[in-house]
């Protein structure tokens, strides 16, 4: 009789365990499927908000200006349309332009004036006999204003780069040609820029990718 009890009892204590570890597992399994769908939800309100700042602004960007979109997304190392770099150096299928160097000269006996020479080599890539100036333009800017460039001047007459101004190029050759610019001190930095803008390929009729480039030149 008392064998009886006994696997009658350690049948109800296995039945009573066996009850508690499957509500345990239920509740187990309730709480990580809660915490998936919690976490679904903050992940899809986070994705919402992203989107809704993406879209207002794009909206606003639609309202900006020319110039207030380029304030807004334009790069520090742009300034009008001109790449700033340390030197200009501009190279195309048809020829190549790299500064050299700079130097003041005192004209104010004749004119004056000091004059800036700005320096640089020019290449000539293409097939056909050139001047720099077939390919390229340039402008310089002294305390915000633009400089005068110089047609001749007696202190810089016997500049070998400054009388290669209008010299015909060969194919292949390169030569060193001097800029010359009326400065309004020899203090002041000078704002430099030349592009390509002129740069045709005659052979294939059409123009070659502008390169546009500004360099400062400081005088002292």
């Amino acid at each position: 009789m008392k064998k009886k009890f006994v696997v009658a009892l350690l049948a109800c204590i296995l039945s009573i365990s066996t009850v508690a570890c499957g509500n345990t597992s239920q509740k187990k399994e309730s709480s990580t499927k809660q915490t998936a769908q919690s976490s679904s939800k903050k992940k899809s309100g986070k994705k919402a908000v992203t989107n809704a700042k993406k879209d207002a602004s794009s909206d606003d960007d639609e309202n900006l200006s020319q110039e207030e979109w380029v304030k807004k997304h334009g790069n520090d190392n742009i300034e009008d349309g001109y790449d700033k770099v340390e030197k200009i150096d501009i190279t195309s299928n048809t020829t190549s332009f790299k500064y050299t160097g700079s130097k003041v000269v005192d004209d104010t006996d004749s004119s004056g004036k000091k004059i800036l020479l700005v320096y640089f080599d020019f290449t000539n890539i293409n097939d056909r006999d050139c001047t720099f100036l077939d390919h390229y333009s340039f402008v310089a800017y002294q305390n915000g204003i633009q400089l005068e460039k110089t047609d001749w001047a007696s202190a810089i007459d016997d500049d070998e780069s400054y009388n290669n101004y209008y010299k015909e190029v060969l194919s292949g050759a390169t030569i060193n040609v001097g800029i010359p610019f009326e400065l309004q001190d020899d203090t002041s930095p000078v704002k430099f820029r030349a592009d390509n803008s002129d740069d045709v390929d005659i052979d294939n009729d059409n123009v070659t990718q502008l390169i546009a480039q500004q360099q400062e030149i400081n005088l002292q």
